[in-house]
């Protein structure tokens, strides 16, 4: 492996994970969770599938496919961004359902939905897209296949991730644990205090 390469993927899961441990050390004055059970599987180790497959979409790329022109406009980059942000919209709202409103607005929540996995979904269903489109179509022979079972890999493994998380959802102490309601105050005085003010 090349050290271009190396630096690639060491630099992009140090950021990953990195990123959103230092905002939640800085802003929210508190830990973040990284591994399972209190964190979901697709955050880790699922979110490390991202970078290869982000690598052998470039390398497919840089071979020079036969892709049509309208694929590489600006309107399609467009349509694929708003599909995948009202794709984003639901599965986060579903998300959201699990977390208090403080929860669901701070910073590291914010970096998490808004911005690490909008860029990084565009990124893959921008390029992957079209040359599914043109293998199906018959246009693109993949002579090494190499990347393509890189890709196909990490996406399998992804996918497995999340199977984990739909079969074990994550409980309210769990969901406490990853994101305090309050970052400066005890979820579950919140909880009492607010109940016995219904009662």
């Amino acid at each position: 492996m090349k050290m271009s390469v190396l630096i690639f993927f060491v630099t992009f899961v140090v950021a990953w994970y990195g990123i959103p441990m230092a905002i939640g050390w800085f802003a929210e004055k508190r830990h973040v969770p990284l591994l399972p059970p209190i964190q979901s599987w697709a955050y880790f180790p699922g979110n490390l599938a991202i970078p290869f497959m982000l690598y052998a979409l470039y390398k497919e790329y840089k071979k020079g496919p036969q892709l049509e022109r309208w694929m590489y406009g600006s309107w399609f980059s467009v349509a694929v961004i708003v599909v995948v942000f009202a794709i984003l919209i639901v599965v986060i709202r579903h998300d959201y359902s699990f977390y208090r409103y403080r929860a669901q607005w701070s910073p590291t929540k914010i970096w998490h939905d808004a911005v690490a996995y909008l860029i990084m979904s565009t990124s893959i269903v921008r390029f992957a897209l079209p040359l599914a489109i043109q293998f199906f179509r018959g246009k693109v022979e993949f002579q090494d296949k190499t990347y393509v079972c890189m890709f196909l890999i990490a996406l399998a493994g992804y996918a497995v991730c999340v199977v984990l998380d739909c079969m074990n959802p994550a409980d309210e102490d769990r969901v406490y644990a990853r994101h305090p309601y309050d970052w400066g105050e005890d979820y579950r005085g919140h909880r009492a205090s607010r109940r016995q003010q219904i009662e």
